[in-house]
């Protein structure tokens, strides 16, 4: 699956979930990288661009469904139900599709559980302001 991107060529360059799996998993760990694909679709998500948000975790999770953690770092997971909640959300709200909500707020609840168990009271209250929002 690729997602258009924005350039400042003449055509379009593209980012394929493919692509960054490629270039993240030579020197991390799956944890390491879930992480790093989080901030970059953090970063995505403030821009709007949710579709490359999608794709930056498309190895652990499509829209819809509850993200695989097989394997993670409570830390990494935390970040994943996290992002993935966020994400799940806005796209829910913006293209109004119905039940969505409800897991987005699961998911957002879920980074609650583990960010209080890891004693991160910061990321916990993250997730709890993105509930209220």
């Amino acid at each position: 699956m690729k997602y258009p991107l924005q350039t400042q060529g003449a055509e379009p360059a593209t980012l394929s979930a493919d692509h960054l799996d490629r270039k993240l998993e030579s020197s991390l760990t799956n944890s390491e990288r879930v992480l790093a694909c989080c901030m970059i679709a953090r970063g995505h998500l403030e821009a709007g661009d949710y579709d490359v948000g999608c794709a930056a975790l498309a190895s652990w999770w499509k829209f819809g469904e509850w993200p695989t953690q097989a394997g993670l770092s409570n830390r990494a997971a935390a970040e994943l139900l996290l992002t993935v909640g966020i994400l799940n959300g806005w796209i829910a709200s913006t293209r109004q599709v119905p039940g969505e909500q409800k897991q987005a707020a699961g998911l957002l609840n879920g980074a609650v559980a583990l960010f209080e168990q890891l004693g991160d009271r910061v990321k916990a209250l993250e997730a709890r302001i993105e509930l209220a929002g």
